[in-house]
């Protein structure tokens, strides 16, 4: 049940999202849409799917004021960043945006921190699946495949350069 303080993150929550439609609206990242025949159309706010790195950098600035700069770091480049790269390699319209969502992680933490995430999740990385069900755990998608577990790393330390060197684009 929700109450009480939560009821009000709730509401900062669908506050944040409609002023994210309108700035969308605005910055022209948002196209109206009708759905529908001729008696029943509806008008539809529809969002280029690859501009969806702008809210989740948004939402990690709420994430480091609330729960830390770690907990951010993990959120944006440790999941979003890292399903967004992979999306790029299918996908065009994803990879043409991928250095402006790799600039903007840049302006919103620094060097530092972006080196010491990756530095953690490094020392992570040599842990391989172990116990009496790993097996049946990556067969479920419960648990990272090795595979899945070694192009994933891959695709971190490409992102790490990417992140960390001096200027953007001479990584």
């Amino acid at each position: 049940m929700v109450g009480g303080s939560q009821t009000i993150q709730l509401y900062r929550i669908a506050d944040d999202l409609a002023g994210t439609i309108l700035a969308g609206w605005q910055d022209r990242t948002v196209r109206p849409r009708y759905l529908g025949g001729s008696s029943g159309r509806r008008l539809v706010m529809a969002r280029r799917f690859q501009d969806i790195w702008k809210d989740q950098c948004k939402a990690a600035e709420g994430i480091a004021a609330r729960f830390g700069t770690v907990q951010a770091l993990d959120y944006l480049i440790g999941e979003k960043l890292d399903m967004y790269a992979s999306s790029a390699t299918t996908r065009s319209e994803f990879a043409r945006e991928l250095p402006r969502f790799l600039a903007e992680i840049r302006r919103i933490f620094s060097r530092h921190d972006i080196a010491a995430y990756f530095e953690a999740l490094e020392q992570d990385a040599g842990v391989p699946n172990s116990g009496p069900h790993a097996k049946k755990l990556e067969d479920s998608g419960l648990l990272m495949s090795v595979a899945d577990r070694k192009a994933r790393i891959k695709r971190l330390q490409q992102l790490k350069v990417m992140l960390l060197v001096e200027t953007l684009g001479t990584g």
